[in-house]
């Protein structure tokens, strides 16, 4: 229990978080609880021990019943739990299972022996309890209350004798009941005895036995008294079944003993003084009270407490002499009729009360069902049903029988049971219930027969005593037990070994719930939900659309019932009275009145206002309920609400219980008058039947609103007056069918969220994009007032909650909000637009017509309609609409797509291709054409049809490739023949610019002066910035001097050691030519790395490899000649710019310079470079000259002297990027961009950018402008090389790591394995070249010891392939290029090509077409293999695309690749198959670099 942190705080409920107001709520607040703490304070002192009860009772494990069987489960209760928990399943511990087929009887305590031995060693102490809320370990005890038992399980666990003349355990020996004659029972008819000293009713004699009563109630034995007695009375005899207990034998006047054992309870040494030892069930006893009272007024035969021998029991006895029988006479007359004889007529009333009797969902059982009214008599009746009668029902069926002291006497019994069964009671009202029942037995003792009076109607009196000694009854009684005994009958499986299955069932269940909760934290078994928290409708929706009152009222409604706003509540009136100060004594009414009418539009505009705030913290609930509940209201037939089901009457009706009567107190304000102006506040009860059930929609918050009908004869007008949506207002009405609505997204809000799909230009698509866009349409009508001019002029907030209302039923990424909601504000210029051609402009000449806003939209509110009508009606308005309607009729070729638009269009012919939607692309020549045909397929417009004829004869000769069609200048531009403008793309639709249609850069026109401004702003920023850590720079660069040369000895030191040793073995011959000893690394076992698809190569290892190399050859380096470039005449404005210009870049440049060589290069960095100088001959002699250049050269400084470059702009220090020297063959002519290739000119392939925004020396016009534009197929990452270098002490750790692990490894392998880490074990190293086909250059790669670790064990792959590595994730990409098709390979899961690597592919594509001068696709066509294996965790991706490769390159007909591998089926790679890939890489590795000593 305490090893859960959840039941562990829960135990310690009654001491941390209890409420104490003084009401009994659970047993903590009981008398019994305080005695205990105050006996025994170290125990009470700790909060943590346990406080038990025990229940007991015998059940049949069988279905039948016939079969006489009893199982006794012996049940433990913590009552340390709070009162939501205690009760519950889940926290019912099975101690004992006492076994049949019998039922253990006295005998019982033989059973009870070890659970008598725990519950010692519980109050003893038990150390070693782990807490996990506290985190310690402490000593747990424990007290058991008492038990919990039927009346005669009571008899066996307490020893006490119940039935005959001390048949009560409480009163014991001064019970002194009267026994009857004739009917042969006891009767308990001495109720008088409890009443207050000088009650009326002692002295009456006549009303009850011809006695007064001077007799006191009995007071109950204390524990030690009762164990005293005991021991003298009790006979100690031995337990079993053989000798039993003699039976009494004595005469009546005889003291007769009240005990049949001594309970193996007093062994318990805290037992005899506790106040309640064994507790009465209130469940038994009210069930036979109502069985009793309802036998007797039906006269049920075997139940009724009426016949001949009680009348002549009322001759035996002298009472009542007119009720005695008459023997004489018929059979039927013989007994004259009684105050609680019902007659016939009476008793149809009764049971037809109870026959058309509907009560709430899960109040009880169905009651009509238990009446037959041919017999008239109640059936079958269970425990809870006679708890329903008793508590509420009956005196409800016999408001209109019986005489009138007779129905109040049983009106009060219900009472009583009423009282002591509620979860909080009042202690000081205890007293006067107890005093009210007693009267009630005794007025009861009047009317009724002694008969009545048994054993159990004596009880009640007892019951007051326990609730004060003990706590409220419903922890008490016998409910949750025997639904728990029913819990045990279901465990049973095995009708042989009953106790065995209900036993290890019970202990399974256990497990797994402690399983569930410790470890993954589920909801356990026995604890049912919240019900409190299930607030939902339980019926289907309709969807009505409500405006004006109605729905104000039920939006007032929602604000006064919630919490939140009663502060604005209280400020507009304050506001009302301030306003309006002629009213605030005259009339409070009309204040009221006032502000019911006024608050929401007031609400509205202060929560706006708030939002403005930048500082506001106003609710999200106040932030949307504020705004106003949508006009499309959900009605249902039925609703939860805080776990109570309300149903409307026509659904009642239908149903076997009723959930639409109401009864409601609230504090309403009331007036005597409607001409007082007094208001009184005061609580008001209301009653009403539900006729409708709304739910008001704001978004984030849905409320149900009841409409309450007061009488019933209302309910027909309601229901027929709420046919009609809205009270029509004068305006117009030219729509043939109604607004749309979108009525069924508002309904199904609740259920699962649909996905809106965009293809790759962002454009929505498919079904559900037709669907989001309607509601779009819907929201931007009815959520933006027409009164704004332009889209600009709304509110953001209010742009915002159109976005997220769209996001409640829609899937749709925060990316396409932008292009989402221009969609939403071209929707609502068309409404506005719509609203003036029908309902304005026709219209002008009968402006009475233009009063009202449309009945077509009744959400407009008329003094917006008013202002909208006289801004369209303005001479300048109209004078602008025609302008605009001249333009329009300029369009020569209209389309006639009506609403699916080009996307529609583009859907329709990705369908007819094969394509899937959203995936491929159609060129917009064919949108443009298919937009243009209407569904007849005849074009009426001659100018469009020849258009169309124009762009197929293009098209056919792009084709036959008689014409080129690329980028802007495509078919559709050729022929139409004129270009494109800005704004919307032909053929595409809107929201698509020419620059994402045709991925031109965005390039910014700005003067030269604007340029020269933020150059110079910018470069100032930079100096500024870098100036600041000037400072402390310096102080600290003398300590990082002296840092840097140790490092730089040691460094040395260690690769001299190396050296040295590698010469040794190489001398000596070990191994091959292939293995290189001690050679520098970078990343792992590669001189590249390759991160997100970007290869970048490391220059700090390939300088220090061939730094040899590169002093060979720094002068073969053939470097661009001078150029003259003409003088520019400047004023002095710019030159002095340009000066100021020069200054800060050289001074920035020459600290970054010295930054570089003093801190991050570990030795002396040569550049290898060439700058070009250039100057600028006079023109104009009379101007002032400076030299500026005409065209930006490159400046590359080699890296390797046949590959790699730096380039450099303006001067050597500004390196802007790297590159690969393109070699031009043998072409002496070859041109590219236009110039021609040679010592001057040097083709480069960017592959890594440090400034993407650096202008390139020759532009391609909206092409290739900046060095982004310039990079090829690989992406760059705009940060240092020096961020990506490895320290070579870094790199030594590694490898000796990598020795030991490899030493380890090596005998535990198999033979390639084996090998390979005998040969690598010393840091060596395994180098291959890599053609130039593969990166565009030669270079070479690099096994290391650590790549062998890693295959070897399995682990995650993480150096270099071929493949793409892209977020520490490996794949493949078969590109097939005769196709234009990519196929993705992701073992993870399916997914399309997309992102950064997509563009990659891409762009390699268009580079591979162009050099075969093919006229391929504008884009590549992406697709996904169903076949592929998946891998099963997150590690194996890197074996799982060498397992894709392997089968590629074994594959023999490729020509069937895709189809083998689209109907392979799903298939996984097994282990054995990942070690016969990775053995086999081992393997050829061996052969091809490692030799034989």
């Amino acid at each position: 229990m305490f090893q859960s942190p959840e039941t562990s705080k829960s135990l310690t409920w009654h001491a941390t978080t209890r409420k104490k107001d003084g009401f009994l709520r659970h047993p903590a607040y009981s008398t019994s609880w305080k005695f205990v703490d105050e006996k025994w304070p170290a125990f009470g002192d700790e909060p943590r021990n346990l406080r038990l009860a025990l229940s007991s009772d015998g059940f049949n494990p069988h279905s039948v019943q016939s079969n006489s069987y009893s199982c006794w489960p012996v049940i433990l209760v913590t009552y340390n739990l709070p009162p939501w928990l205690v009760m519950k399943r889940k926290h019912m511990m099975l101690s004992l299972l006492i076994s049949g087929p019998k039922q253990p009887g006295n005998d019982i305590d033989v059973y009870l022996e070890p659970l008598i031995d725990d519950l010692k060693l519980l109050w003893a102490g038990v150390s070693g309890v782990y807490d996990a809320v506290k985190n310690e370990i402490f000593t747990l005890r424990a007290v058991l209350f008492w038990t919990i038992n039927d009346f005669s399980a009571y008899s066996n666990l307490s020893g006490s004798i119940v039935k005959g003349y001390n048949g009560c355990p409480i009163c014991l020996d001064q019970t002194e009941p009267t026994r009857l004659k004739n009917g042969r029972k006891m009767s308990h008819n001495n109720n008088r005895r409890f009443l207050e000293k000088y009650h009326p009713y002692r002295k009456l004699k006549a009303a009850f036995n011809n006695r007064t009563e001077d007799r006191t109630a009995p007071v109950p034995l204390t524990g030690e008294e009762l164990l005293s007695r005991l021991e003298q009375e009790v006979p100690k005899l031995p337990l079993g079944k053989k000798d039993k207990t003699p039976k009494y034998k004595g005469g009546e006047d005889e003291r007769r003993p009240c005990w049949k054992k001594k309970s193996i309870f007093f062994e318990l040494d805290y037992w005899k003084y506790l106040p309640v030892r064994h507790c009465l069930d209130v469940m038994h006893i009210e069930k036979n009270v109502c069985d009793s009272l309802l036998g007797t007024l039906l006269n049920i035969p075997r139940k009724t407490k009426d016949g001949l021998n009680t009348r002549l029991d009322f001759v035996e006895l002298g009472i009542r002499p007119e009720l005695h029988p008459n023997l004489d006479g018929p059979k039927k007359k013989q007994l004259p009729l009684a105050s609680w004889n019902l007659r016939v007529d009476e008793k149809k009333c009764v049971c037809g009360s109870f026959f058309g009797m509907k009560v709430p969902e899960n109040y009880s059982s169905n009651i009509s069902s238990l009446v037959s009214i041919d017999d008239l008599r109640l059936t079958q009746l269970k425990s809870h049903d006679c708890h329903a009668l008793m508590q509420q029902l009956l005196p409800v069926a016999i408001r209109g029988v019986l005489e009138k002291p007779v129905r109040v006497a049983i009106i009060k019994l219900c009472r009583f049971f009423n009282e002591i069964c509620r979860k909080t009671i009042d202690p000081a009202r205890l007293p006067k219930i107890q005093s009210d029942l007693v009267e009630t037995l005794c007025e009861l003792e009047m009317y009724f027969p002694p008969s009545f009076f048994d054993i159990m109607v004596h009880l009640t009196v007892h019951l007051v005593r326990e609730v004060e000694l003990c706590g409220p009854v419903c922890f008490r009684w016998m409910y949750p037990f025997e639904r728990y005994m029913k819990v045990c009958k279901g465990y049973v499986k095995n009708r042989t070994y009953l106790e065995g299955c209900i036993a290890e069932r019970y202990i399974t269940e256990e497990a797994v719930e402690f399983i569930e909760k410790n470890y993954f934290d589920d909801i356990t078994v026995g604890i049912p939900p919240d019900p409190n928290t299930d607030d939902r409708p339980t019926s289907g929706a309709t969807v009505e659309s409500h405006f004006g009152k109605d729905l104000d009222e039920a939006h007032l409604c929602v604000l006064r019932n919630t919490d939140e706003f009663n502060s604005y509540f209280q400020e507009h009136m304050e506001y009302l009275k301030r306003e309006f100060p002629q009213y605030k004594k005259k009339s409070a009414k009309w204040l009221v009145d006032k502000q019911n009418l006024t608050f929401a539009d007031w609400v509205k505009e202060r929560v706006a206002i708030q939002l403005s705030e930048p500082d506001c913290d106003v609710p999200e609930i106040v932030k949307w309920l504020a705004d106003k509940p949508g006009n499309e209201v959900s009605k249902f037939q039925g609703y939860r609400v805080g776990g109570v089901q309300f149903n409307t009457k026509s659904r009642d009706d239908l149903r076997k219980t009723q959930s639409s009567g109401v009864y409601l107190v609230a504090e309403t304000p009331q007036v005597a008058s409607s001409k007082d102006k007094n208001i009184v506040t005061e609580d008001m009860s209301f009653y009403g039947v539900i006729t409708e059930i709304w739910e008001l929609d704001y978004a984030f918050f849905r409320y149900g609103i009841l409409e309450i009908c007061k009488r019933s004869r209302q309910v027909q007008e309601t229901s027929k007056s709420k046919k009609k949506e809205a009270e029509p207002t004068g305006g117009l009405e030219l729509l043939k069918r109604h607004a749309v609505t979108m009525s069924s997204i508002t309904k199904h809000k609740r259920k699962m969220k649909r996905m809106v799909l965009f293809n790759r230009r962002g454009t929505p698509y498919g079904k559900v994009a037709k669907k989001m866009q309607s509601y779009l349409g819907v929201l931007a009508r009815r959520r933006v007032p027409i009164i704004i001019k332009t889209w600009k002029g709304v509110k953001e907030d209010d742009i915002a909650k159109i976005w997220k209302r769209l996001q409640l039923p829609f899937i749709i990424g925060e990316e396409h909000r932008k292009r989402i909601m221009q969609s939403a504000s071209t929707k609502w210029r068309g409404f506005k637009s719509r609203l003036t051609s029908k309902y304005i402009i026709p219209y002008l000449d009968s402006p009475e017509k233009l009063k009202f806003p449309p009945n077509d939209y009744p959400f407009i509110p008329p003094d917006h309609w008013t202002i909208f009508v006289k801004s369209r009606t303005t001479p300048e308005f109209l004078a602008k609409r025609e302008q605009q309607q001249k333009r329009r009729k300029k369009n020569k070729y209209p389309h006639r797509m009506s609403r699916k638009g080009y996307i529609g269009v583009e859907e329709e012919g990705e369908e007819g291709v094969g394509l899937v939607p959203g995936e491929g692309e159609i060129d917009r020549d064919i949108t443009w054409v298919r937009g243009r045909v209407p569904k007849e397929g005849e074009i009426p417009d001659e100018e469009t049809k020849k258009a169309v004829e124009r762009v197929a004869e293009v098209r056919k000769e792009v084709d036959e490739g008689k014409r080129t069609a690329v980028g802007m200048n495509d078919i559709l531009t050729q022929a139409l023949e004129t270009p494109e403008h800005s704004g919307r793309v032909r053929g595409v639709g809107g929201h698509i610019t020419l620059h994402e249609y045709f991925g031109l850069p965005n390039l910014r026109k700005q003067s030269f002066e604007a340029r020269m401004r933020k150059i110079v702003h910018e470069e100032s920023k930079k100096i500024i910035e870098e100036a600041k850590p000037v400072i402390l720079k310096e102080a600290k660069e003398q300590l990082r001097e002296k840092i840097r040369e140790e490092i730089e000895a040691e460094e040395a030191k260690r690769w001299e050691a190396k050296f040295a040793e590698f010469t040794e073995n190489l001398l000596a011959g070990h191994f091959g030519a292939g293995i290189k000893h001690g050679a520098p690394l970078s990343g792992q076992g590669s001189s590249h790395t390759m991160e997100e698809g970007v290869l970048v190569p490391n220059l700090e290892a390939e300088n220090t490899r061939q730094k040899s190399l590169f002093q060979k050859k720094e002068n073969e380096l053939p470097l661009p000649p001078e150029e003259k470039v003409p003088t520019v005449p400047v004023n002095e404005a710019i030159k002095g710019v340009l000066n100021k210009i020069t200054r800060n870049f050289a001074a920035a440049q020459s600290r970054k310079k010295k930054k570089l060589e003093s801190v991050d290069a570990p030795e002396e960095k040569k550049d290898y470079e060439s700058v070009h100088s250039v100057e600028y001959p006079e023109k104009n002699k009379a101007s002032k000259s400076v030299n500026v250049p005409e065209k930006k050269k490159w400046t590359y400084m080699v890296g390797d002297p046949e590959i790699d470059c730096n380039l450099a702009v303006g001067s050597v220090d500004n390196i802007v990027a790297h590159a690969t020297i393109m070699e031009s063959g043998d072409d002496p002519e070859a041109v590219i961009h236009g110039r021609p290739l040679g010592d001057d000119n040097r083709r480069v392939s960017v592959y890594y950018a440090i400034d993407e925004k650096a202008k390139v020396p020759f532009p391609v016009e909206d092409e290739i402008v900046t060095v982004k534009h310039a990079m090829g197929s690989w992406k760059p990452r705009v940060d240092k090389v020096s961020k990506k270098k490895r320290k070579r002490s870094e790199l030594a750790v590694q490898m000796e790591e990598a020795d030991v692990t490899l030493a380890e490894l090596a005998p535990n392998l198999s033979g390639p394995y084996e090998m390979l880490c005998t040969a690598m074990k010393d840091g060596r190293e395994l180098s291959s070249n890599i053609e130039p086909e593969v990166f565009g250059y030669i270079c070479s790669s690099y096994i290391t010891g650590n790549d062998v670790v890693v295959i070897a064990t399995m682990e995650k792959v993480i150096g270099n392939l071929i493949a793409s590595y892209q977020s520490d994730h490996w794949t493949l990409t078969v590109v097939d290029p005769d196709n234009d098709t990519v196929y993705f390979m992701d073992p993870v899961r399916k997914r399309i090509l997309c992102g950064d690597w997509a563009k990659i592919v891409k762009d390699a594509m268009v580079m591979a077409n162009t050099a075969r001068k093919r006229n391929g696709r504008s884009s590549m066509i992406p697709k996904n293999l169903v076949g592929m294996p998946f891998q099963p965790s997150d590690k194996e991706c890197g074996y799982y695309v060498m397992g894709y490769m392997r089968e590629i390159i074994e594959d023999k007909d490729t020509s069937r690749f895709v189809t083998k591998w689209d109907k392979r089926g799903s298939c996984k790679y097994t282990r054995e198959y990942l070690d016969e890939v990775r053995n086999e890489w081992a393997d050829f590795a061996v052969k091809k670099y490692v030799k034989e000593p």
